[in-house]
């Protein structure tokens, strides 16, 4: 099924009337479309939803592979102002809102690997980059982007994410279309805004995290070592232990299941 604008925001219902909602069959990248829609001040609150991407962005510069037709590519516009401790809770925030929705249309269980990614079956099905701009006096954000990219259908990815990367379909089974999810993930994030950030978020954060317990590898600009995960705190920070003994909070960064030797 095409993404058709009316049925997504038929199934968002009332809310939708307070959004923008702008759907594309091919963009660039839609979180780069909401950074210009919130640059130029051209609307409020938004939801930028696109069939393919052509230069779809990942954390750390890393592209997002975005075929046409075979995912979900939405962004959200949050064009307020925003108190600054918002921009990372917002990450995960969207991590469980997405797990849930993904859940309820499709029966399937994501996990979430800090920070940003879901995973079905041991591979990633999805990715978020959360992206914002703090005001001059740095007091509040003058905006956030919240994006998304679900690979939802079976394809051919390319030979460096094949073995890392699943699709919904491949894990359950299951098509689940377009139009539903988005707006089931739009609903669910507007409608539970106030929790971003508390304890209930980061509770069920955690639940669904399988990195407790797990060695990895902690990636930083200039160094990389081996730790033991020891717990997601309620800020949804990643306690380690290091070689050692020593503990480590961590809650910025990169970690990866491919071990140090």
């Amino acid at each position: 099924m095409i993404l058709d604008k009316l049925r997504i925001k038929h199934k968002i219902g009332a809310l939708s009337e307070k959004l923008s909602i702008n759907v594309y069959k091919k963009i660039g990248s839609t979180n780069t479309q909401a950074k210009l829609h919130a640059a130029y001040g051209r609307c409020g609150n938004s939801v930028f939803i696109a069939s393919e991407q052509t230069a779809g962005r990942g954390r750390l510069g890393r592209s997002f592979v975005s075929n046409k037709n075979k995912g979900l590519y939405l962004s959200i516009l949050l064009n307020e102002k925003l108190p600054p401790e918002l921009a990372t809770s917002l990450t995960t925030y969207m991590a469980v809102i997405a797990s849930r929705a993904i859940h309820s249309l499709s029966g399937a269980e994501p996990k979430i690997k800090w920070v940003n990614d879901l995973y079905l079956g041991g591979k990633k099905c999805a990715g978020i980059l959360t992206e914002a701009r703090a005001s001059e006096s740095g007091n509040a954000l003058d905006y956030a982007v919240v994006g998304i990219g679900i690979n939802l259908f079976s394809q051919d990815f390319p030979e460096e994410v094949k073995d890392i990367a699943t699709t919904l379909e491949d894990e359950c089974g299951r098509k689940v279309k377009r139009c539903d999810l988005a707006a089931l993930i739009v609903k669910e994030f507007f409608d539970n805004l106030h929790l971003v950030g508390a304890r209930e978020i980061a509770e069920e954060y955690k639940s669904r995290s399988f990195l407790i317990g797990e060695r990895v590898t902690v990636i930083k600009p200039t160094v990389e070592y081996a730790a033991t995960v020891k717990d997601i705190t309620d800020k949804c920070e990643l306690l380690l232990t290091l070689d050692g003994g020593k503990e480590e909070l961590l809650s910025t960064g990169e970690v990866s299941l491919r071990l140090a030797k």
